[in-house]
């Protein structure tokens, strides 16, 4: 499938959807997270408009598993953002290890950032940190 095909799937559903399912995941999971609302606002305009949300997640999960079946649920939306050619789409991922491997690999931490621009063109900026407490033994 293109790029071309993916963004035009991208509509507000997709975004609703796609928020509504990360929020329903942290709070299954006691993440914690502040939102930090940006806002564009002229002398013109009596009204200013939040164009812009920050979103900086924290979650412990009990292990690899419990984020590995998430992320295969979101598979559609964060490959969507991966391969949209949308300006501000993307999708991130970045495994952290502890700095001493000497046999076989514990994964620590996982940093997920992503953003998207919806319809009613406010940001969302996704900045999350997904830590493991019995590690993930892969």
């Amino acid at each position: 499938m293109s790029s071309l095909n993916v963004d035009k799937q991208m509509d507000q559903k997709f975004y609703n959807e796609l928020n509504n399912s990360i929020e329903f995941f942290l709070k299954e999971n006691q993440g914690k997270w502040t939102k930090d609302y940006r806002v564009n606002s002229s002398l013109r305009k009596k009204i200013p408009k939040v164009n812009e949300i920050v979103n900086v997640i924290e979650v412990t999960l009990d292990s690899y598993e419990t984020w590995a079946n998430f992320y295969n649920q979101m598979s559609f939306w964060f490959c969507g953002l991966s391969a949209s050619k949308k300006k501000d789409h993307f999708f991130r991922l970045v495994t952290v290890y502890p700095s001493c491997i000497m046999f076989g690999k514990q994964i620590t931490k996982l940093k997920v950032d992503f953003c998207f621009v919806d319809k009613s063109k406010t940001r969302f900026i996704y900045q999350i940190d997904v830590h493991f407490e019995k590690g993930t033994g892969v």
